[in-house]
């Protein structure tokens, strides 16, 4: 044999052995184990760097580390290599932004978004050059590092695989998808500060849901019920969800809204549909004007039916986004432009407990069984017979109260928390750059309750009655001026006005307005009340009708503490608010 086809022959061979391990290279732990298990961050994180290393369109980028000090990446698909979103969306390209595991025991979404991040890298799909030359993707595939480090098989008493999984919440025991207003961990730091140098067109978070059984694999959630702009809910309701409930039922696919009964996991209670407030991530990105979509699979599906309908749900949004792209273009620029003239928001709404519309349910049928051991009932499924139930949905909801937009919030510099926090979510904010005296309008509280257990590590207030008042306040040089015509208006309502279910009073962020610093006693408070009657008519009258109300029930305490409010030493910021309306 001649020499130069001997080596011919050794470099074809050379060649061929190493596209196949390169190939092998990047087939996920999911793919490599039938389907079985999932990547552990190691593992997530080295195939992410391989996909950046053997394609030209994909990048690798640290966005932040967390508490223990694991890197959170971020996937950068776009068809030229690019990472700079301006020159990016200046080609015409919008941006689709995924984030995976930030509940790592529900791993669906990471596995699907890695596959479909390479198999449009490989062009596996014959309209791949239709879709990067209109999308370009940027995809979080470990939302929560230090939670899939935390690697069990008994994560998820409920799931049905992967053989092991990461944990709920961070290493700081917060569960991030109640974090994006307050934004207490680096870890949604990283995502809000990616999302605001972003500014996608299009949002997925990927999830699985607990629940009762029934036949669909994934169910979604969307926002549009009024509380976000128009706009932008019609184009998900109207456009977007009846063309990806055809294209996923033509995959064997059948897919509903997100499934949550009245009563939990009582199928006969009824289904809940119901917005969302800025906490979770797909009302976040509402509330930004970029239209969101969380998806639920269900967990007692198997791990391989949960992945692929998850990488098929995103695909064919993708294509539907394409063929769209105009409209929804449209719809996101009216949005943030109708932010910048809202003068009224709806807040809180709930769905009727009485108005309901029947549908047709993809379940199976069921039982009640009373349990021997415990004495109580629970329903039991039949998964040999599937079954079209008729269930009624509770969808009409309405809000409990509509607020008036002021025209500007001011934050007093003391509470910098408060501040840093709207900076983080780039709200344009002006400074004080003297000590100013301003006349404001706030709040003052009464019937304040607590909650008798925490919540993501706050003690959060469950009730209170606001009462309107105006006063003079002293301002220091730095505290905040924000307008409320700039985009994002929703989120900013969300934060600062106490009533909203989200806000950052019902957080527990000003509970030392709550704290009495100063207390009298009654040996002095006695005379002192007797002496203010002698010398004013009006508060006689005042204090005739107090006793009047209350019938007698008043202790000496609380008619001295009457009395003591009306004089000069009472604390004035007692159970007031400290951010004015302007």
């Amino acid at each position: 044999m001649n020499k130069a086809i001997s080596i011919l022959i050794v470099a074809v061979v050379f060649i061929s052995c190493t596209n196949k391990s390169n190939n092998t290279d990047l087939l996920t732990v999911f793919e490599k184990t039938n389907y079985l298990q999932t990547a552990n961050y190691e593992e997530t994180i080295k195939l992410s760097k391989s996909f950046a290393s053997s394609f030209k369109e994909i990048n690798y980028v640290e966005i932040g580390k967390t508490l223990q000090n694991r890197e959170i990446p971020l996937l950068i698909l776009d068809k030229d290599g690019l990472t700079n979103p301006e020159i990016i969306k200046n080609k015409g390209r919008l941006v689709v932004m995924i984030n995976a595991c930030i509940h790592p025991g529900e791993p669906n979404g990471k596995d699907a978004g890695l596959m479909l991040l390479r198999d449009l890298a490989n062009r596996k799909f014959k309209n791949t050059n239709e879709l990067l030359d209109n999308i370009s993707i940027i995809f979080i595939p470990v939302c929560s590092p230090d939670g899939l480090a935390n690697f069990s098989p008994y994560n998820r008493i409920n799931q049905n695989g992967p053989e092991e999984m990461g944990w709920r919440v961070n290493s700081q025991g917060l569960n991030l998808n109640r974090d994006f207003i307050k934004v207490e961990s680096p870890e949604i730091e990283a995502f809000i500060k990616t999302f605001n140098k972003w500014e996608p067109d299009f949002f997925f978070d990927t999830h699985s849901s607990n629940g009762a059984d029934y036949q669909y694999v994934l169910t979604y959630m969307i926002e549009d019920n009024s509380n976000y702009d128009e706009g932008i809910s019609s184009w998900l309701s109207n456009i977007w969800e009846p063309q990806i409930k055809e294209k996923m039922f033509d995959l064997h696919y059948p897919i509903c809204r997100y499934v949550t009964f009245r009563n939990w996991g009582d199928p006969t209670s009824g289904l809940y549909l119901y917005p969302s407030t800025p906490m979770f991530s797909q009302a976040y990105a509402a509330s930004r004007n970029c239209p969101g979509v969380l998806i639920e699979c269900h967990m007692l599906k198997p791990y391989k039916e949960r992945v692929y309908s998850t990488y098929n749900f995103i695909l064919e949004t993708m294509n539907i986004v394409i063929e769209n792209k105009s409209s929804l273009q449209q719809s996101i620029a009216n949005a943030k432009n109708n932010d910048l003239q809202m003068k009224q928001l709806p807040i809180n709404f709930n769905p009727s407990q009485n108005d309901s519309l029947m549908i047709d349910f993809l379940g199976y049928e069921f039982q009640s069984v009373k349990s021997e051991l415990t004495g109580g009932n629970y329903y039991v499924y039949d998964k040999s017979k599937p079954a079209v139930l008729s269930f009624p949905m509770f969808n009409n909801c309405s809000p409990e109260k509509t607020i008036n937009i002021p025209e500007k919030y001011i934050i007093p510099v003391e509470y910098t928390n408060i501040i840093r926090l709207l900076e983080l979510h780039n709200f344009e904010i002006e400074y004080l750059k003297e000590d100013q005296e301003l006349e404001i309008k706030t709040y003052k509280f009464d019937n304040v309750r607590f909650r008798s257990t925490p919540n993501e590590g706050h003690q959060m207030l469950s009730n209170f009655t606001t009462n309107e008042i105006s006063r003079k306040v002293k301002y220091h040089a730095g505290s905040a001026i924000v307008r409320t015509s700039q985009n994002g208006v929703r989120l900013l309502i969300s934060m600062l006005e106490p009533e909203v279910n989200s806000s950052l009073l019902r957080w527990g962020y000003f509970n030392t307005i709550f704290q009495r610093v100063e207390y009298f006693e009654v040996y002095k408070m006695e005379p002192m009340a007797a002496k203010m009657l002698q010398s004013d008519q009006e508060l006689v009258k005042e204090y005739e009708q107090y006793l009047k109300e209350n019938d007698g029930k008043l202790s000496q305490r609380q008619i001295l503490d009457w009395f003591y409010e009306r004089t000069p030493y009472y604390d004035d910021n007692y159970l007031v608010y400290p951010i004015g309306r302007m």
